[in-house]
């Protein structure tokens, strides 16, 4: 089970991950298609985000993230590769 500390964190970067898609929604309905592509892809960031500190790993870049979360819980199996294209 995750420490207390942990625990918030994590759900504080899936709090940020459910703000940014409801705002991609939003903009979606608003036919702006650009932001909501913008929201999205931070709302999917945010949640790897989430996921990555459980291992207590966290990089100063997006692409160090994205790297990480493709080598810990792409390549490992944990989620399915298909997973691992959405951030391209």
């Amino acid at each position: 089970m995750l420490d207390e500390l942990l625990q918030t964190t994590v759900n504080l970067r899936l709090d940020k991950a459910r703000e940014c898609l409801r705002d991609a929604v939003k903009n979606i309905d608003d036919g702006a298609y650009a932001t909501a592509a913008n929201r999205s892809y931070y709302a999917i960031f945010h949640a790897m985000r989430s996921v990555l500190i459980t291992i207590d790993f966290s990089a100063k870049t997006h692409s160090g993230n994205i790297a990480e979360f493709r080598r810990r819980f792409i390549k490992t199996g944990v989620f399915p590769t298909e997973h691992s294209n959405i951030t391209k």
